[in-house]
């Protein structure tokens, strides 16, 4: 067993308390995140034999995922603590901050969710195609951390010291948050489509704004938001059937979700025929304020356009790692009005070039980025574009598809359009 440092406390739950940690022995000093079970549980009684058994078998089950957006379990062990036994549980500590915590910092708008939804989604596929499937038992919004690359991981698999607690003292234990549960796991079971259901309040509560689920829940123990969000019909229709109270008329697994999702995409050609142009699939502009229209003829408007392109190429590798491709991005180009032109691929240079102030009569007319992997499946640009007497600029995002694609290739450009528009 690893010599763990306890550095702070992260948080308490209803059987015990979070740690950051670090490898006292390891001179790199890594940190992780430590879950600390107490069950009351004194040292040598046979309960805390059993505990020991349920908890390995839980935790060994914990350590066989691996998964992107899931933290790696990589130690679990027991202390004495004064004679009370402890089962700790350690894992990949995910720095970020949890959704929870970002609303205060960002309106969630519709397209942004409904990407959310697919990631979580991706995750969830991948648990509950264990056999048997593994069920998160408790999705909300601050059990998804968004790290500093914007990649959302799932954390806080508590059900290891759930199901310890019942096979040890036999007593009922209810699992979830009220509000985003599902009802039957505060019954105590627990199935795929029980998280389907915590997914879908977790949706809800993103696009009202924080609005806690059971201030709207009906004589029917439904959580009614019928009419309050800004959404579509059909991601309103989607949202009432991820959260139908009744097990049997729920939305019942990934593979039905991930189809109605789908269904819900932003205005794209759904078909399994070859599609051959460019313009079919995905051309998205991110339209450029007044504001900053004003400032990209600085030099300083560099960094503004290139803040923007790094947004859009976060998104875009972070789909190209689910499906284990990489992205390369050539050094970009700029083209500069002095009279004539000028064309650098310098940013240093083209700065240098640049006014600091807008009077003079010089302008940064375009900058462009190529980017793709490396069988050139995808291909694409980033490009900047002054437009005819600066009222058009725009920065535009292009992506090639080539001749033809699979099923998997379908899907893949589906979550590029998305990310690209969030």
């Amino acid at each position: 067993m690893a010599n763990y440092k306890k550095l702070q406390k992260l948080g308490k739950g209803g059987s015990g308390l979070t740690y950051l940690v670090e490898d006292a022995d390891d001179t790199r000093n890594p940190q992780y995140c430590m879950k600390e079970f107490r069950f009351g549980m004194q040292k040598g009684e046979m309960d805390t034999f059993k505990a020991w058994e349920l908890f390995g078998r839980e935790a060994q089950i914990l350590k066989s995922m691996d998964h992107p957006q899931i933290p790696r379990y990589l130690d679990f062990f027991t202390t004495d603590q004064n004679g009370e036994e402890r089962l700790s549980l350690v894992m990949e500590y995910v720095p970020g901050k949890n959704l929870e915590q970002l609303m205060s910092e960002r309106r969630f708008r519709e397209e942004y969710v409904l990407g959310t939804a697919r990631t979580i989604t991706n995750i969830l596929e991948y648990l509950h195609g264990f056999s048997p499937p593994i069920i998160h038992r408790d999705i909300k919004p601050k059990n998804l951390i968004m790290t500093p690359d914007e990649t959302i991981k799932l954390v806080d698999f508590g059900s290891v010291a759930d199901t310890v607690l019942q096979g040890t003292k036999g007593t009922f234990t209810r699992v979830g948050t009220y509000g985003f549960a599902a009802p039957e796991l505060l019954y105590g079971k627990a199935f795929p489509a029980s998280d389907i259901y915590s997914l879908g309040a977790t949706l809800m509560w993103l696009l009202s704004g924080g609005a806690d689920p059971v201030d709207y829940m009906n004589s029917n123990h439904r959580i009614d938001l019928r009419g309050k969000l800004n959404v579509s019909t059909n991601t309103e229709k989607l949202l009432w059937d991820m959260t139908e109270p009744d097990l049997n008329r729920r939305i019942k697994d990934t593979k039905e979700l991930r189809i109605r999702l789908d269904g819900n995409e932003l205005p794209l050609p759904i078909t399994l025929s070859p599609i051959k142009t460019t313009d079919e699939i995905a051309i998205s502009f991110f339209p450029i304020t007044r504001e900053y229209h004003r400032y990209f003829g600085r030099s300083w408007g560099i960094d503004l356009i290139f803040e923007k392109f790094t947004a859009v190429l976060s998104g875009i590798r972070r789909v190209l790692n689910d499906y284990g491709q990489e992205l390369q991005i050539d050094k970009p180009k700029f083209v500069i009005r002095y009279g004539g032109t000028i064309s650098t691929e310098d940013p240093s240079i083209a700065k240098k070039i640049l006014p600091t102030e807008s009077k003079q009569r010089i302008g940064l007319d375009e900058v462009k980025l190529s980017f793709k992997t490396p069988d050139k499946g995808i291909r694409g640009q980033l490009e900047y574009d002054r437009g005819y007497r600066r009222r058009m600029s725009r920065v535009m995002v292009n992506i090639d598809v080539g001749r033809g694609f699979t099923l998997q290739d379908r899907e893949k450009y589906l979550r590029l359009y998305h990310v690209i528009n969030s």
